[in-house]
């Protein structure tokens, strides 16, 4: 058996040093502030972004409270949609879109909106718009 050379001094250890050479436990915190649509079905992306919501809403409520199943429900499809559509509109426009020939609001539910010639009149005649009803 060949013989291992050891050191002949004991081992001297530097506890100040060692103490910071060690790693600090790092809290670490998942957000999700971004969805990136990454496939090319559209409702693919609306489901991916409601599964997404629905995960980081169930993280902050106690486990009786969290919801479950295989299904979303119509809510969450529309909740997902909409932050699907705020993200894509933050990122191209994230100040006031001037589009020609149109007047663009942002509504309550922080989304920019076209306000067309239907909207844009106060009061209309749906006869005028429908046409003549014999």
């Amino acid at each position: 058996m060949p013989q291992i050379n050891q050191p002949s001094s004991p081992l001297i250890v530097d506890e100040e040093e060692v103490m910071m050479e060690k790693r600090k436990p790092e809290m670490t915190c998942l957000a999700i502030d971004r969805v990136e649509p990454r496939f090319y079905h559209y409702m693919k992306n609306v489901r991916v972004a409601a599964w997404a919501r629905r995960f980081a809403e169930n993280c902050k409520v106690k486990l009786s409270e969290r919801k479950l199943g295989k299904f979303l429900s119509v809510h969450e499809l529309r909740r997902g949609e909409q932050d699907l559509i705020m993200e894509i509109q933050s990122r191209h426009f994230p100040e006031k879109p001037d589009v020609k020939g149109f007047n663009v609001e942002k509504y309550d539910d922080g989304l920019w909106h076209l306000k067309t010639r239907l909207t844009n009149r106060e009061r209309w005649n749906v006869s005028h718009v429908m046409g003549e009803i014999s």
